[in-house]
């Protein structure tokens, strides 16, 4: 539940910090995220200048 919320408040800031909101929930693409949490499906994203929130059911972390 807690998490379901998260996800659901950094739908709602996408649009106001320009972050790009990246990830999965049992393999499939969060809903209003711009790519699933596979390097591939975030190939041709616009990246540039901007802040990545990544997310993933499996637990992998990132690094900044």
């Amino acid at each position: 539940m807690r998490r379901e919320g998260t996800l659901r408040r950094r739908i709602g800031q996408k649009e106001k910090t320009g972050r790009i909101l990246i990830g999965e929930r049992g393999g499939r693409i969060c809903e209003g995220f711009e790519c699933g949490g596979s390097p591939f499906t975030g190939k041709d994203a616009d990246c540039a200048g901007r802040t990545i929130v990544h997310t993933t059911s499996a637990g992998t972390r990132g690094l900044s």
